[in-house]
């Protein structure tokens, strides 16, 4: 039998904004956490690789910021002058 693929939503959009920081933070636990679950066991669980292997969407709220490029500088920020 064929599964479907399935995906886990986490969603804090009914609560106030929480610092960018704190939710970039969250991602960088949760993808640990799969990464960890597709390379092997854990030896506390017992429990084989890809037994959770569920998409992850992350809905949450933060104050506005800026991205850019690892390659950007503070020149490409024209609204700045």
């Amino acid at each position: 039998p064929h599964q479907r693929p399935s995906c886990h939503v986490r969603s804090s959009l009914s609560l106030a904004p929480v610092p960018y920081e704190v939710r970039w933070a969250h991602q960088h636990v949760l993808l640990h956490y799969c990464l960890c679950r597709l390379c092997g066991p854990s030896p506390e669980s017992g429990s084989s690789p890809n037994a959770d292997n569920r998409d992850h969407l992350l809905l949450f709220k933060h104050q506005p910021v800026y991205t850019l490029d690892r390659s950007a500088s503070e020149e490409h920020l024209s609204f700045l002058s």
